[in-house]
């Protein structure tokens, strides 16, 4: 099995040579957004502190309508599931739009409408190579936004899931009299 190598367009740093991992770096945000495992080919999200520094900051401060409203565009863009499916097969790394296809399910008109979209949002960046258009992730926050959004969400659900565990109950003691 070949392994995938890393974005394109992030900048990366090795991190362990015998491990062949690598840290992206975003340049809006200080601190570590994502780490890559080229052996396991899978991120782990270390964006919580740099986005929890930038909650803190919002919380302080008013947003004009206009700021409002980009925030909610920036958010329409990944409300749609072939959108976030598409941003997912690209945490592998740089594909073509077979590649997507392929990995979607889906058909390649559908495909690269959505990919057109979040192209044109600054998610992903585009590089054609011949007659091959490959795309990657542009916005490298995007890996901790996901990584914040998952793990909210699990913990939710895991909170729901033990709602409805069955629990004990204390047997009453029958009182003889």
């Amino acid at each position: 099995m070949a392994q995938v190598p890393p974005p394109r367009r992030a900048e990366h740093r090795p991190v362990s040579s015998a491990r062949r991992k690598y840290r992206f770096f975003s340049p809006a945000i200080t601190g570590d957004i994502a780490l890559f495992d080229m052996s396991t080919q899978s991120y782990a999200c270390n964006a919580a502190p740099a986005f929890s520094s930038l909650v803190s900051q919002m919380k302080t401060r008013r947003l004009s309508n206009e700021a409002l409203q980009l925030i909610s565009q920036r958010f329409a863009v990944l409300a749609e599931p072939m959108r976030l499916r598409l941003v997912h097969c690209l945490f592998e790394g740089e594909q073509n739009v077979s590649q997507l296809v392929k990995a979607s399910g889906s058909t390649q008109a559908n495909v690269s409408r959505h990919l057109q979209s979040l192209t044109l949002a600054g998610i992903l960046s585009r590089r054609k190579e011949g007659l091959q258009v490959f795309y990657s992730i542009a916005d490298p926050s995007i890996y901790g936004l996901c990584e914040l959004v998952c793990g909210s969400l699990e913990k939710q659900l895991a909170k729901q899931v033990d709602a409805f565990s069955p629990r004990r109950i204390p047997a009453k003691q029958s009182q003889i009299g």
